[in-house]
C-alpha cells in the first residue's frame, strides 16, 4: 500500500524550539574555514540519530564532507539539501564586536519575532540546522519520499 507523503503532516511535526537548540548548537561550535571536523561530527551525529545512512569523507585533514541519505520508496525525483559547515567570520574580529556575529549564540525577540544571532547563524548554520529539523519531522511522520 501506498502510503504519500502530505506536507502538512511534516511541517506540523517541525518543532521550533528544537530547531532554535540545534542552531545555537552548531552556532556555538567553533568552525572557522580549515576546522571544521567538530561541526562535521556534530552534523554526522544528528544524522545518524534520525536513522540516515552516514558518508564521512575527509577532503583535507580536518575538512570533512558529511553525507546524510535518507531512503525513499521508489518513483520519485531526489532531495537535496547541502551547505557548508564553516564560517566566513568566527565572531573575534575586532570590527565584528556587538554586532550579529558573536562568538556565542544569543537567542532575542525583536518586534515579536526570534533571532538567532552568532557566528554562522546567518551563513549556513541556520539553514543546516533547518535541514536536519525537515529530515526529523519527515522520519517521525513514518512516511517516504518516492526514489527514483
Amino acid at each position: 500500500m501506498e502510503m504519500k507523503v502530505e506536507l502538512e503532516d511534516v511541517i506540523n511535526r517541525i518543532d521550533r524550539q528544537e530547531l532554535v537548540k540545534v542552531t545555537t548548537e552548531m552556532v556555538n561550535i567553533p568552525s572557522p574555514t580549515g576546522h571544521e571536523k567538530e561541526m562535521g561530527e556534530y552534523v554526522a551525529d544528528k544524522m545518524r540519530e534520525l536513522g540516515l545512512k552516514v558518508i564521512w569523507q575527509e577532503v583535507e585533514e580536518g575538512r570533512p564532507n558529511v553525507i546524510g541519505i535518507l531512503k525513499g520508496e521508489g518513483g520519485g525525483p531526489t532531495l537535496q539539501f547541502d551547505g557548508h559547515l564553516d564560517v566566513s567570520f568566527t565572531g573575534a574580529e575586532e570590527f565584528m564586536r556587538g554586532g550579529a556575529t558573536t562568538s556565542k549564540a544569543r537567542v532575542e525577540e525583536i518586534e515579536n519575532d526570534q533571532w538567532i544571532f552568532g557566528a554562522g547563524s546567518f551563513n549556513m548554520k541556520s539553514a543546516l540546522a533547518a535541514y536536519l529539523i525537515t529530515a526529523k519531522a519527515l522520519v517521525d511522520s513514518g512516511r517516504r519520499l518516492r526514489e527514483t
